[in-house]
């Protein structure tokens, strides 16, 4: 593979496709193509392009179930542990028949889960940076707190139990791209690496 010699051109991170968290999705039935025909378009609220930096978002719906494992992610805000960028163009998954507005996080109301469960949303290819890696993990979790999505310290390796785990606080370097909630037993859940994970007792 040859090397760029093109300024910016080189690369920025880590890749992965990922799940475009970008607000209300409005449908509009009447929209014209370059050729003057009739045809349906979806407008995001928060639209993301090429180029967009991201992290990653923190949603209760966001499971690795109802991802397919893909984390989700949202324009970059203040504080994200990890920091990506678009580097490919937006792709629709599915034409949804109407507008769909994520207002309500929880499944069965019309808000960001049906979204998820209807592949109503965009996806991209985005380039984490300075991630070393990414794993599925099996989260044998002990009832010490939810695992955020995005929030380093809810996650840690544990030597006693053979197993990643929640923790209260204190773990670093894997952060979730997905929830788990507190007491679930024998979840998957996706880990980003920002180097090696801290390993617990």
């Amino acid at each position: 593979m040859a090397v760029s010699i093109i300024s910016g051109d080189f690369g920025i991170g880590y890749p992965m496709t990922c799940i475009l968290y970008e607000g209300v999705l409005t449908v509009n039935t009447n929209g014209v193509d370059i050729t003057g025909h009739k045809t349906t378009v979806v407008t995001p609220a928060s639209p993301l392009s090429k180029g967009s930096y991201v992290c990653i978002d923190a949603g209760t719906e966001n499971t690795y179930t109802q991802t397919g494992g893909l984390p989700v992610v949202k324009t970059v805000a203040a504080g994200a542990e990890l920091v990506g960028v678009l580097t490919s163009h937006p792709h629709l998954e599915k034409m949804p028949g109407s507008t769909k507005t994520p207002t309500n996080t929880s499944t069965g109301s019309g808000g960001w889960g049906d979204m998820l469960i209807g592949g109503w949303y965009r996806t991209a290819t985005v380039e984490w940076i300075a991630v070393t890696g990414a794993i599925a993990a099996d989260i044998a979790t002990l009832d010490a707190a939810a695992i955020t999505p995005g929030a380093v310290a809810t996650v840690e390796y544990d030597v006693s139990e053979a197993a990643w785990v929640d923790v209260a606080s204190g773990g670093v370097m894997a952060v979730p791209a997905h929830y788990v909630a507190k007491g679930t037993a024998n979840f998957t859940c996706l880990l980003l690496f920002k180097g090696s994970p801290l390993v617990g007792s």
